[in-house]
């Protein structure tokens, strides 16, 4: 019996110890956790305070991680404190109390995905050539990634737009105005430059294409090959249509000048003409007197010759003909074109015959349809055969089955010599009389 009482002695003291011990152990973990809990407690409030940094959040003011002694007579003043604590006695209310954290924290998640769908529509605005999903901005490892690439293809689109804009910029100066570039840059303000800009180029175009229509118009009018202006060499084009225009300015001038010549020239052949006109006027006075005389000397001899007053003398013989074929001049004018000549002789043309001592000035008009040789160096060269007399030059057409070379102006004009006839001249016959004799 007594060493059953032993037995359950130790037993119960081995059982005390056990006992004190794992309550020590107990006691530790407890105050382990206790301090875990609160140490997490203070890492979560700390947490909660830097995302509340920039975020426009107040989650702090939620939670705290001060000490809470539970008041058994339930302090009203303790109430507020006991609901935000999350000191290891409030662990009842753990959950409520973490609900604005856990609030907080899919606000965050809902910005990130915000954030990324926000950026991925940046990309499809911007017309980026690399798309960009929302996901890929939600895990650290791709949002680094996207971010990265979205980055570097945004700065390229800075970069290309800051060209344009200069290259615009640059563009108006050499057109002869400007445009501000920073005004360019601005998102609101941009269109009223970019505006102006178009409107003057495109008067410019306007002006360009009316220079080309204007040059191609002189070109048609001066018969000047019409230049092409549309490609990349039309500063060439344009240098041989002012070559072209050089010329005919040249030609124009050189035109001018023979034609201030030609004037001078006419100016002076109309004082010769006035001259001429003079002489002719007063040969044409002593006519009128020869003509009264002759008509007096006529009716003397109708009278002699027993001849009515108003019968016809009668014909004499064209010996006259003779005196025509004396005559000789030279060629003023040649028409290539039309191929007829002008010569110096016409109606008031004079042959000269010796008489006497003197020579004898007889005038010798020049008749129609007469067939004239044109020599030049004692050589024949063509004939001519005569439509049209004036008074002091004839126009003559060149045969051309007759012609052995150029007219030329200067050349000799003559009646062909003819072979002597042996055969006396026929009888004339008078009206109301009879036949005469041939003139010897």
């Amino acid at each position: 019996m007594g060493m059953l009482n032993r037995i359950v002695n130790i037993t119960v003291l081995v059982l005390a110890i056990v006992s004190v011990v794992f309550g020590c152990l107990l006691f530790l973990k407890r105050e382990e956790l206790r301090f875990r809990g609160d140490k997490m407690a203070s890492f979560i409030v700390n947490s909660v305070k830097i995302l509340d940094v920039n975020s426009a959040a107040d989650g702090s003011k939620n939670i705290s991680d001060a000490k809470y002694e539970p008041n058994e007579k339930k302090n009203p003043n303790l109430v507020a404190d006991e609901k935000k604590s999350l000191y290891h006695y409030n662990y009842k209310n753990l959950e409520s109390v973490l609900a604005p954290v856990r609030l907080q924290t899919e606000n965050i998640m809902k910005q990130r995905d915000f954030l990324g769908t926000a950026l991925s529509k940046v990309g499809q605005k911007l017309e980026l050539p690399e798309q960009f999903p929302a996901t890929g901005f939600q895990g650290l490892p791709s949002y680094n990634q996207s971010e990265a690439k979205i980055i570097a293809l945004v700065e390229k689109v800075n970069k290309r737009d800051n060209a344009i804009i200069d290259q615009i910029a640059a563009s108006a100066t050499v057109m002869g105005f400007t445009v501000d570039k920073e005004t360019l840059k601005n998102l609101d303000n941009y269109t009223t430059p970019l505006s102006d800009f178009a409107t003057k180029v495109e008067k410019l175009k306007k002006r360009a294409d009316s220079y080309g229509e204007h040059i191609a118009r002189i070109c048609k009018i001066f018969q000047i090959a019409e230049p092409s202006l549309g490609g990349d060499d039309y500063g060439s084009e344009l240098t041989n249509v002012a070559s072209a225009m050089q010329k005919v300015k040249d030609e124009f001038e050189d035109t001018k000048a023979q034609l201030k010549l030609t004037r001078e020239k006419l100016a002076k052949t109309e004082d010769e003409l006035n001259q001429a006109n003079a002489k002719i006027e007063a040969l044409n006075k002593d006519m009128d007197k020869l003509k009264k005389d002759v008509a007096h000397w006529v009716k003397e001899y109708k009278k002699a010759m027993g001849i009515e007053e108003d019968g016809d003398i009668k014909e004499v013989p064209q010996a006259a003909e003779e005196l025509v074929k004396m005559l000789e001049g030279k060629i003023i004018e040649v028409n290539d074109k039309w191929e007829f000549v002008v010569i110096d002789l016409g109606k008031n043309s004079k042959v000269y015959r010796p008489e006497g001592k003197k020579m004898k000035e007889i005038p010798v008009a020049l008749p129609e349809g007469k067939v004239l040789m044109v020599g030049r160096n004692n050589g024949y060269i063509a004939k001519i055969k005569i439509t049209k007399v004036n008074d002091n030059c004839a126009i003559g057409d060149i045969i051309p089955d007759l012609r052995n070379g150029e007219v030329s102006v200067g050349d000799k004009v003559f009646f062909a010599p003819e072979p002597k006839q042996e055969q006396a001249p026929a009888p004339v016959k008078i009206k109301g009389g009879a036949e005469a004799p041939a003139a010897n």
